[in-house]
């Protein structure tokens, strides 16, 4: 499909150059579909930097989110740390920790009364009945299962990103040695 497509439109581009016209009937509603399409994504798209999947992956292991940022889709990755960070903020609000205070009154030496007070922090996983520490425990791993998804869409992304700029070649450009001279060596390849 990929061959198809560049060799039609450069059949387009040379017959438009021969005889001052394109004409547009050769190509058929499926082929200028497809290149509407990317004409489309690279307008939306400002870089054409490849993006390294596993990179991209490291970066969601570290923050989630991060990974589909590197991928130029930043709703997508505020959307992956919302709701991680909200799976793992209400897990800890239902089984955290409270301060209690306790306040009683003394009476010392004197005969004079004290009030006494102090504050203790207690664990309120001890007073959750068992639905309540279900759903904790099912907050967690909704949290896990979002990173670990989370990973797994940053990789997919960074492929399909890089897919998507297949077609346009690869250009390398290297500093090398030939007969024992340097130069400077500009390569482009296109894989069809």
């Amino acid at each position: 499909m990929k061959r198809k497509l560049f060799f039609m439109m450069v059949s387009i581009f040379v017959t438009g150059l021969l005889f001052g016209q394109e004409n547009s009937s050769t190509v058929s509603p499926e082929i200028e579909k497809t290149i509407k399409k990317e004409i489309n994504y690279m307008d939306r798209s400002p870089l054409f930097i490849p993006k390294d999947p596993l990179v991209a992956g490291l970066f969601s292991i570290t923050c989630p989110g991060l990974g589909q940022i590197y991928c130029q889709r930043p709703m997508r990755g505020v959307t992956y740390f919302a709701s991680e960070m909200g799976c793992f903020i209400l897990a800890s609000a239902l089984a955290g920790t409270k301060n209690v205070e306790y306040t009683w009154t003394a009476t010392d030496e004197n005969g004079e009364e004290k009030e006494l007070t102090t504050t203790e922090t207690i664990n309120k996983w001890d007073e959750l009945s068992g639905l309540e520490r279900a759903g904790v425990v099912g907050l967690i791993m909704g949290g896990v299962g979002i990173h670990i998804w989370n990973i797994m869409d940053a990789y997919h992304l960074a492929q399909d990103h890089n897919q998507r700029l297949s077609w346009l070649g690869n250009v390398d450009l290297q500093l090398g040695f030939k007969n024992d001279n340097p130069g400077l060596k500009l390569e482009t390849s296109k894989t069809f």
